[in-house]
């Protein structure tokens, strides 16, 4: 799905450059130009900002979060090794979304019995991303979450994670964590 966004972006961007000729001498003249000189800036910042580790967001509702996003809800789509053949297989993750204005949560369960992927080490980097990728505050974000689920085994396995105004908390099978980096670097002394 990202692919074909940046596709489809990209495409819409040359076309609407080839309408200007000396871009860097344009003067425009009229809303519609204003506004694809806008979208053209805003498209081009959230392709070269939705894949840096380092970009923080205060919205879910814009270019660059929907692409972050989308690449998110991707990862467990792609391929990974057989544990029996050593093949490439497909993961087949199921993939619940909810999303609003103030609110994204991602519920991943994997249930492909075939499939030797960490559960736990997917979910820490899930966890790092989100944390660190978006803002909360009371007018805009209010919640993010993200659980997993080995379904796989006799009993299955939850890794739950959820960002409030009010706070964080980690769950794990053998734990819960309230301060995040603790969770994230496995020391206990580390303070946010």
């Amino acid at each position: 799905m990202s692919a074909y966004l940046l596709q489809m972006y990209l495409d819409w961007i040359c076309d609407t450059m080839n309408i200007w000729h000396g871009l860097e001498n344009v003067t425009f003249t009229s809303h519609e130009a204003a506004a694809k000189q806008t979208m053209i800036i805003t498209l081009l910042e959230a392709i070269s900002a939705h894949t840096s580790r380092y970009r923080y967001s205060h919205r879910l509702n814009n270019m660059e979060s929907l692409l972050f996003i989308s690449d998110e809800l991707e990862e467990f789509s792609r391929y990974s090794h057989s544990l029996t053949t050593k093949d490439w297989i497909n993961v087949n993750c199921r993939t619940e979304v909810q999303w609003t204005k103030n609110s994204f949560g991602m519920n991943y369960t994997f249930d492909n019995r075939d499939i030797g992927d960490d559960i736990e080490s997917f979910f820490r980097e899930k966890v790092r991303k989100m944390h660190n990728r978006f803002e909360l505050n009371p007018e805009r974000i209010k919640k993010l979450s993200i659980t997993c689920s080995d379904v796989r085994k006799a009993k299955p396995v939850d890794f739950k994670y959820e960002k409030t105004l009010s706070g964080t908390i980690v769950k794990t099978p053998e734990k819960s964590y309230t301060n995040i980096l603790e969770f994230l670097t496995g020391k206990p002394d580390l303070l946010l």
